[in-house]
């Protein structure tokens, strides 16, 4: 299963929306987003410079016109991951699916959607593939593999059908929003561990009031321990 934590107004937001927001991968917080490792950077060396004298860059702007989704993927709720993405007791997680995610995104979209696993690799002992220019932001350093992260990746670079060549922005805007089906996406709505019930009761208020059929479930972590 996978899991996205939220505040209840990004759970608003993504209702009232019909819309799945991507953060720009170099704004996601590891400064190692899309990056290559210094065995690449060895190997990088034993070609002549015109081969590869402009890689750094290349990536770089690969990397500031990509954005990414980041799920937790976890059979069961995750107590860690709760307090690290909520900025207070009153948040909700979603749950999907692998298959619901690769399919929630509306027919109209012209953007190739790239959802797999993050593997988490040791950057001192292993080459990072970047034949696939969009690999390495598939990868992470084993300190996050506490994440157990499943993402959806897209660029305006690779389209379907392939869009004519443009000057990259300046600036790309620091995410996009892609349309989606909700209720296709959303298998379940938790609220957070220690919930009060009118919080529970308006976080099911909203579902209803967007005409999403869920039942809005308590966190397993709030069950009460027996002796």
């Amino acid at each position: 299963r996978l899991w996205r934590y939220m505040d209840v107004t990004k759970l608003i937001s993504l209702l009232g929306t019909d819309s799945l927001y991507f953060p720009r991968a170099d704004l996601l917080g590891d400064p190692w987003e899309g990056a290559v490792s210094h065995l690449n950077i060895k190997m990088r060396k034993q070609f002549p410079v015109e081969m590869y004298g402009g890689m750094a860059d290349f990536r770089k702007g690969i990397i500031r016109q990509t954005f990414v989704s980041c799920w937790h993927q976890n059979e069961y709720e995750s107590a860690a991951m709760w307090k690290l993405y909520l900025k207070s007791d009153e948040g909700v997680a979603i749950s999907t699916t692998c298959d619901r995610l690769s399919r929630c995104f509306r027919d109209g979209t012209t953007y190739d959607i790239f959802v797999g696993t993050v593997r988490y690799l040791d950057y001192a002992r292993h080459v990072i593939n970047d034949g696939n220019v969009l690999q390495p932001l598939f990868i992470k350093r084993c300190s996050f593999s506490h994440e157990n992260e499943v993402r959806a990746v897209f660029s305006p670079i690779f389209q379907t059908p392939p869009q004519p060549a443009v000057s990259p922005e300046p600036e790309p805007p620091n995410g996009m929003s892609l349309a989606i089906d909700v209720k296709l996406l959303i298998e379940d709505v938790y609220v957070a561990p220690g919930t009060p019930d009118w919080v529970r009761d308006a976080v099911q208020s909203v579902l209803d009031s967007f005409n999403l059929n869920r039942t809005v479930r308590r966190s397993s972590l709030s069950e009460s321990p027996v002796f």
